[in-house]
């Protein structure tokens, strides 16, 4: 079963040969440091790399 990546800041599907993007875990600390179970996935196609605008958009989202 396959299944279409999409870019979280594009809403674009992420093909299988854009070799460029990348799939970016985060996991949420707690106040000791420490990851919790909450996980945010963050998919990132290359054509939004290549622009350099992933810092400001990272930055800006509420992940």
């Amino acid at each position: 079963m396959s299944f279409i990546r999409k870019c979280d800041f594009t809403n674009y599907p992420i093909l299988p040969n854009d070799c460029s993007s990348v799939q970016i875990c985060l996991a949420q600390l707690d106040g000791e440091g420490k990851a919790t179970e909450n996980i945010s996935i963050i998919d990132i196609c290359g054509s939004v790399r290549k622009s350099g605008k992933v810092d400001r958009l990272l930055y800006e989202s509420e992940c």
